[in-house]
């Protein structure tokens, strides 16, 4: 793949460095067909020209980061050293977009001559729009997987037009080429069959059943400014019980704030994907020496608080302590259809065998027992 290289190269030229594989790669995603059985030069002719005439559309379709990179890249002569992935590498080629060479400074990306021309015909105010609306499509979907684990595409692109600028009949088609394109290139959302998925989602079955057991509870309502903020890798809520758990760590055992963030990062994604607080203390004892009884005591007592705060995918996005508040409130203002929720807090005890609070249909020892210690 990474072959020394002459400046400037020209689009066909680019083609011929690469294996037949790599081209069929190029003539998939361009769809280009009756081809396959042509040696490499008539095979380098036969996609030239159309890959050229469609490529602009795959510019648009590019998030800001890409953009970015591929701006660098056009602008410059004899292409650019770039620590980017190898995913991102053979995206870009899948795309001929760029193509991965080798000269005195390593490994290099370049652009081919024609290729530049389109970038620099359409780049612009308009182009830059629709990256930064890519972009904001991009983040806020992390952002609603980050908290839901999983969502059924329609939904997803029904709570897209409620944050963005969104056209369902204009842009559904555009929406799901950026995320495909983005899926290619970070390994942060799965798709499967018709839903888009958390990449920490074990299961997911698993989590649509749980999540559809629970119909009478929407989807947890989220700002705008809270998606986007969740969209960054590695986000967790900081709620005040996870600072005090957090403070509390760092006063016993003085880590540092890599660790620290680490430790939030690492709890948050057990409490969303389990339904029993005993695995995050196993996690615990795995990674921290317990000092003394006083200190593990200490401890457990935050981490109830942390669990009980921390949103869950189960849930949809609600944590149990909301959902007890919920189910309070319901009890207090009883109906028919809502007599069968008893309250987590109320002062009413809830049987192993009684219906769950959360509104299940399922037993509370087969449901929300773990959840409220």
């Amino acid at each position: 793949m990474y072959k020394q290289v002459e400046f400037p190269i020209t689009f066909k030229e680019s083609l011929f460095r690469l294996t037949k594989s790599e081209m069929n790669h190029l003539r998939n995603m361009y769809q280009i067909t009756g081809v396959s059985q042509l040696n490499k030069t008539n095979l380098v002719d036969a996609l030239s020209n159309p890959i050229l005439d469609s490529i602009a559309y795959y510019f648009s379709i590019l998030d800001e980061e890409r953009y970015s990179l591929i701006q660098r890249v056009a602008k410059s002569r004899n292409g650019i050293s770039v620590d980017i992935t190898y995913y991102e590498v053979l995206s870009l080629l899948d795309l001929g977009m760029t193509f991965p060479a080798e000269d005195e400074r390593g490994r290099i990306i370049f652009m081919p001559e024609e290729v530049k021309q389109i970038f620099f015909e359409i780049d612009g105010k308009e182009l830059q729009k629709r990256i930064q609306l890519n972009t904001e499509w991009i983040r806020l979907t992390n952002g609603m997987l980050h908290y839901y684990g999983a969502l059924y595409v329609h939904t997803l692109v029904i709570f897209i037009d409620e944050y963005s600028t969104f056209n369902y009949k204009k842009d559904i088609e555009r929406y799901f080429d950026v995320m495909n394109l983005y899926m290619q290139m970070e390994d942060r959302i799965e798709s499967e069959r018709f839903y888009f998925s958390h990449i920490d989602v074990e299961d997911m079955d698993e989590l649509i059943e749980e999540q559809e057991m629970r119909p009478e509870i929407d989807y947890y309502k989220f700002t705008k400014q809270q998606l986007l903020k969740a969209s960054a890798e590695n986000y967790f809520d900081r709620t005040p019980q996870m600072k005090e758990f957090l403070d509390y760590l760092n006063r016993n055992y003085d880590l540092s704030k890599q660790e620290l963030d680490y430790l939030g990062i690492e709890i948050t994604l057990i409490v969303r994907i389990s339904r029993d607080v005993n695995v995050v203390g196993e996690y615990l004892e795995e990674v921290i020496e317990f000092l003394s009884i006083e200190v593990l005591h200490g401890l457990i007592d935050r981490l109830v608080e942390v669990y009980n705060h921390t949103r869950s995918w189960m849930l949809k996005g609600h944590s149990p302590n909301e959902l007890s508040r919920r189910s309070e409130l319901l009890n207090e203002t009883p109906s028919d259809d809502q007599t069968n929720v008893i309250s987590f807090e109320s002062g009413k005890k809830v049987g192993r065998n009684d219906s769950c609070p959360c509104g299940s249909g399922k037993k509370f020892k087969k449901c929300c027992l773990h959840y409220e210690i």
